[in-house]
């Protein structure tokens, strides 16, 4: 394809000249110069940096759209699959719950057995150096 001008381009692509030329000097947009000191892009590099849109396509994206209706079929495999992930979702939920259960029961023991540690009283330390000076006699 035949490249464009600075011009063209900003008329293309719908952008401002300056717009443009701040993304030839960033180096984000690739442009060279021709023998008449002209910016020439090539438009295939033009809609890399700034895609091409349609004007409908904009004046389009503003009117309400109608919602296709479903069909039978269609509404069949929603409530199959929807009953399928209240399935999964529910055996999630019965795993969540037996694995709160059983970390509750540990905890319990845990706590019993750590209970009953400490209503034991505690044994005399013997110090180290008593220790020593009557093993020796």
């Amino acid at each position: 394809m035949k490249p464009l001008t600075l011009t063209q381009a900003s008329q293309t692509c719908k952008k401002a000249k300056a717009t443009l030329l701040d993304a030839i000097k960033s180096g984000r947009l690739s442009a060279k110069k021709n023998d008449k000191d002209v910016w020439e892009i090539d438009p295939a590099e033009l809609h890399r940096v700034y895609p091409y849109q349609l004007e409908n396509a904009t004046k389009n994206a503003n009117l309400p759209h109608e919602k296709p209706k479903p069909t039978p079929e269609l509404i069949e495999v929603l409530e199959k699959e929807r009953a399928r992930e209240r399935e999964q979702m529910q055996a999630t939920i019965d795993d969540l719950r037996k694995r709160l259960d059983e970390e509750a029961e540990e905890r319990r023991k845990l706590t019993k057995l750590l209970a009953h540690q400490t209503e034991q009283p505690p044994q005399k330390k013997e110090n180290a150096l008593f220790k020593r000076i009557f093993k020796n006699r």
